[in-house]
């Protein structure tokens, strides 16, 4: 009997730490792939020192922040897809502001619509921390 409780308790073990590793992934893949476009966002500004034309690349690149933030939406914690969502939705602000006539790389408006990004960035990292530290 008591061979099967702790066989139990080790499987309950296992499957929770299964589990974490999996939040913890989807959280590191999600900012990855939100930097990423951020960073081509970046390359495609006017005024880039190493430009890229990334119309295409972007699109597929936007696609996968959204594919990667529906997978963050069913294995995280409320605070962290709620800080998920302010960077998508601040990544599609830096999208816009990138697109503005006159927006060149490194201008204020460019630096001020990237900083809006990097700190919903930095919100959700300290959320995916205390959500995994509170699931450990």
């Amino acid at each position: 009997m008591f061979e099967t409780l702790r066989h139990r308790r080790t499987r309950a073990e296992a499957v929770h730490d299964a589990r974490r590793g999996e939040r913890s992934q989807a959280y590191v893949d999600f900012l990855n792939s939100a930097h990423e476009a951020a960073h081509l966002l970046g390359r495609a500004t006017p005024g880039c020192p190493h430009p890229i034309d990334a119309d295409v690349s972007y699109w597929k690149l936007d696609s996968d922040v959204t594919r990667r933030l529906r997978v963050v939406e069913i294995l995280g914690s409320d605070d962290v897809i709620d800080a998920a969502r302010a960077v998508r939705q601040s990544l599609g602000q830096f999208r816009e502001a990138t697109r503005r006539p006159g927006v060149t790389y490194e201008s204020p408006a460019y630096l001020e619509s990237h900083a809006v990004f990097a700190r919903h960035r930095e919100a959700l990292i300290v959320a995916a921390r205390a959500d995994l530290r509170d699931v450990a």
